[in-house]
């Protein structure tokens, strides 16, 4: 069996994000490249309604020139847009039956479930009975994994269709293909048969979505599972803190961390906490001229506020009147420990 899956979700196309139509063609291209049989999309690929609606006519030319099938379930944002008659290209194939539908294969039991705000035991058990045992079996849904993860990993989301990870484990699929999680790629091993996979957003939707966005390659004759880096549009940001007479070692943070990111299909952020000794407006310079379509918050200030706090002066009165042979690198010491409080490391 030669068959390759790979695996999507949540690309909220709007006519108004552009770089949510480029995360789709980006998508079909990596599919094309890798000769993949089947691209499945865990739900969300319209943001609205009338998304789908503007945008059918275009997706119906996209979803139409490859050789292989797109298989999308509907996810909370785009719940009733596959109505029966509309056509969203000749390879187009969405799962609407309810509680869940199935695309047959030879050796491949793919089982797809539109979008529910609650899976129910009976539907669960419903699931349970639909495995067949000859064949891999795949589960594709739209869901909260209940497994430590907080709001903020789903973008503007909220919680919806929560499932547990001990009723997952009972329903024994080899594949959970999930969406709904946006931030990050998350590869779940469920036991030692069943792994769940939320691919995240393929572009960044919100800026809580960071770094290279992914998609996930399955090798199913080779039980392989492969994250596909996607040259998308997408938000990263660092923080750094910066302390007095270190403040070149910051410049080379922000460098080393610049060097691996891609800056033309990023917005790329560094915003720089703590003190320096040096002057403001040159060491803002320096840091300014590493990159120009960098943003750069600069949050940090001269280190005059340290050195006239009455603690600091009352400890520098000590150490000049101590015995101490090396004065210079214990006042760094401090120096470096007030910082850290200061802002508050």
């Amino acid at each position: 069996m030669d068959l390759k899956i790979l695996h999507t979700a949540d690309l909220h196309l709007s006519r108004d994000k552009p770089s949510t139509l480029a995360a789709l063609d980006e998508i079909l291209k990596v599919a094309k490249k890798n000769k993949v049989n089947i691209l499945t999309i865990g739900g969300d690929l319209f943001d609205r309604a009338t998304d789908a609606e503007e945008l059918r006519v275009e997706m119906r030319e996209k979803f139409s020139k490859d050789d292989f099938k797109i298989i999308a379930i509907p996810g909370n944002h785009d719940t009733n847009v596959y109505r029966e008659g509309l056509d969203f290209g000749k390879n187009f194939i969405p799962i609407t039956d309810e509680p869940f539908g199935t695309y047959p294969l030879e050796n491949i039991n793919l089982v797809g479930i539109p979008y529910l705000e609650e899976l129910n035991q009976n539907i669960l058990e419903q699931l349970k009975n639909e495995i067949k045992t000859d064949k891999i079996n795949i589960l594709l849904l739209h869901c909260t994994l209940d497994i430590g993860f907080s709001l903020n990993d789903f973008g503007d989301e909220i919680k919806y269709c929560p499932i547990s990870k001990s009723k997952l484990e009972r329903l024994n699929y080899d594949y959970i293909l999930a969406g709904h999680f946006h931030t990050k790629t998350d590869i779940i091993k469920i036991n030692e048969k069943s792994t769940f996979i939320y691919p995240g957003s393929p572009t960044s939707i919100t800026t809580k979505e960071l770094g290279k966005r992914k998609a996930i390659l399955i090798d199913l004759a080779k039980n392989e599972i492969k994250e596909i880096t996607l040259n998308t549009f997408y938000h990263d940001k660092l923080t750094t803190t910066v302390i007095p007479n270190k403040e070149d070692e910051t410049i080379s943070e922000i460098k080393r961390w610049l060097s691996k990111q891609d800056i033309t299909d990023g917005n790329i952020e560094v915003t720089i906490n703590g003190f320096i000794g040096k002057n403001e407006i040159e060491y803002r310079e320096l840091i300014d001229n590493l990159n120009e379509n960098v943003i750069f918050n600069h949050l940090y200030k001269n280190i005059s506020q340290i050195l006239n706090d009455p603690l600091f002066v009352k400890f520098k009165t000590k150490l000049e009147e101590s015995d101490y042979v090396n004065k210079e690198a214990i006042e760094n010491i401090v120096l470096e420990a007030a910082s850290k409080v200061l802002v508050g490391d």
